[in-house]
Parts: structure tokens; C-alpha cells; sequence
């Protein structure tokens, strides 16, 4: 889709070449294009949460400096809420839980993704535990509605609609804490719910451990990131930022990404780029609770 569209939007209206260089999870192809010939002219969409996530943790990915890349932009970059909803018959408030001397339980089917939020509680000592190893979105919501598990990180229209909407008719859930941005108010009138308090509001954390959640957050939302030769000029590198940004924002991009059923929006790579600067001066304390929530070793 990318290549279709973008050469209207480059100098001189060059054509675009797709080819797969499968191996290593998208390793292989971002190791050929950070040590490419620094022209512009070769370019890799990496998993930015792949081989981002353990620079930050103080890992190394070999052929890869996350923290001086030069990162071009995202084309999937749609934040929404992160939220962790309780099954109504428990606790209605995270207070309510707290109170109750209860630990509540979430599944997720491994660390990272949904998962984030409540691993962080559990690893900060809350009254939270996660369960891994269900196979899917639809298991977990299954689980919930049949009382195996408290409530579900999967808090969202799209997650519950086709799969249990009587939750939605009967407003039979309630949302304990959110993260990322705040839940939408249509979400939140659909349910018959009020806007939870931010994670921190419910558990306490150090400036750094919210730092390393946040930066650890960041990663995740911005997905397919476009990256060039680590020895690119800044000359070339902000033409592409600038055509980039044009592409993803061009109606027809849009048009077509919304006929294939993909989320869109435009990810600035500034943005990211100083998140990865902060993760720079994390300590153990950061760096412990990113690999804790992830699962990295």
C-alpha cells in the first residue's frame, strides 16, 4: 500500500520496490538495511517492540542502536485506552478491591501487549495477578464470563462487541483502572460506567518505573516502524520524514487502508526517538520492572 501511493509524494516521483527478506523475525531485514548504503533508498518497516524493547532493558540486538537510529516514521500509529474491566458481582471500584483483601486475576495469552497493566501491578506488589497461556482474546472473555477469571485487560468495543455483547446490553462490566490515554466516553456510556483512575492513581511506582511503563507503552503503540541506514544523512533523512508523513496523511492511503480493515495514523519519530533517550539513564529500577512486564530475560 505504502509503495503505491508514496511516490507522488517523494522528489522526483520515485518508484517503489517491496521485497521480503524473511529470517529471524524481521532481524535479518533490518540488519541488511541499517548497514545499506546510506543514499535513502533502501528502507525496512521493523517490529518496533521486537528489537526496541531490549535495548531499553540494556540488551543488545546485534547490527541495531535503537538509541541512535534513524527512525523515518509509523503508519500504524493509533493509541487507544488500555483497560482492565471487572466481571459486575465483584469489586466495583479499584477501592472496592483493595478493601476486599482480594487479589483479582486477568488472563492474557503471554507478558507484553494487554498484559502491561496488570503485570505492572502485580510486579509493584498490587492485589493483581496475571495468567498466561490462553489461546486467545476470545478464551479470555470466555473465562470471565464464566467466572475463572475477575475481569479482562481486553476492555474495548471491538474485543467484546462480537463476542459477548450482552456484557454491553446488561452493562455488566466495570472498569478498575486505565493507561495510555483515557477511555472513551462512548466506551464508557455504552457500559454504563464513570472514567476509572490512571494506573499510578492505584499503585504507587517510582518516577523512573513510570518513565520505563511509559517509554515501555510508547514502544508498543508504534508498530511497523520505517527505519534507514544507521550512516543516513540528516539531509536525506528529513526527506523522508517529510514525504513519509505526507504518504500516510494522503486520503487514498486512507481510503485504502480502511477497505483492508487496518488502523492508520501517523507516528512521529521524534516522539519515539526521545522516549529512547530517556531509556537511556534507566537503572536496575527501570530496567527490572521493563523486563518483568515483558517477560524478557
Amino acid at each position: 500500500m505504502f509503495a503505491s501511493i508514496a511516490p507522488r509524494h517523494f522528489p522526483g516521483n520515485p518508484k517503489f520496490v517491496v521485497q521480503n527478506l524473511p529470517g529471524s523475525g524481521g532481524l535479518r531485514a533490518l540488519q541488511y538495511v541499517t548497514a545499506s548504503d546510506p543514499d535513502g533508498l533502501t528502507v525496512n518497516p521493523m517490529p518496533s517492540g521486537r528489537f526496541m524493547l531490549p535495548e531499553l532493558v540494556g540488551g543488545d540486538v546485534k547490527g541495531f542502536d535503537a538509541f541512535n537510529s534513524k527512525l523515518v516514521g509509523s503508519p500504524t500509529y493509533a493509541p487507544t485506552h488500555n483497560a482492565f474491566c471487572a466481571k459486575k458481582g465483584g469489586p466495583a471500584t479499584w477501592a472496592e478491591l483493595v478493601a476486599s483483601g482480594e487479589t483479582a486475576t486477568g488472563g492474557v495469552s503471554a507478558l507484553g501487549g494487554y498484559a502491561i497493566g496488570m503485570s505492572t501491578i502485580e510486579y509493584l506488589g498490587g492485589p493483581m495477578k496475571v495468567i498466561t497461556g490462553y489461546g486467545g482474546t476470545s478464551e479470555i472473555q470466555a473465562a470471565v464470563d464464566r467466572g475463572e477469571l475477575t475481569g479482562t485487560p481486553a476492555c474495548n468495543f471491538t474485543s467484546v462487541q462480537d463476542l459477548f455483547p450482552e456484557w454491553i446490553e446488561n452493562n455488566s462490566l466495570v472498569p478498575l483502572f486505565w493507561y495510555n490515554v483515557p477511555i472513551a466516553q462512548d466506551w464508557l456510556d455504552a457500559i454504563g460506567a464513570k472514567q476509572p483512575p490512571h494506573i499510578f492513581d492505584v499503585i504507587k511506582a517510582t518516577d523512573e518505573q513510570q518513565s520505563a511503563f511509559k517509554a515501555g507503552v510508547a514502544v508498543n503503540e508504534f508498530l511497523r516502524m520505517f527505519i534507514l541506514s544507521d550512516d543516513t544523512s540528516d539531509e536525506i533523512l528529513q526527506v523522508w520524514r517529510e514525504s513519509f508523513k505526507a504518504t500516510i496523511e494522503d486520503p487514498e492511503f486512507a481510503s485504502r487502508a480502511a477497505v483492508a480493515g487496518l488502523d492508520i495514523g501517523y507516528g512521529d519519530p521524534v516522539e519515539l526517538a526521545e522516549l529512547l533517550k530517556s531509556g537511556e539513564t534507566f537503572t536496575d529500577e527501570g530496567r527490572n520492572l521493563l523486563k518483568a512486564i515483558y517477560g524478557v530475560e
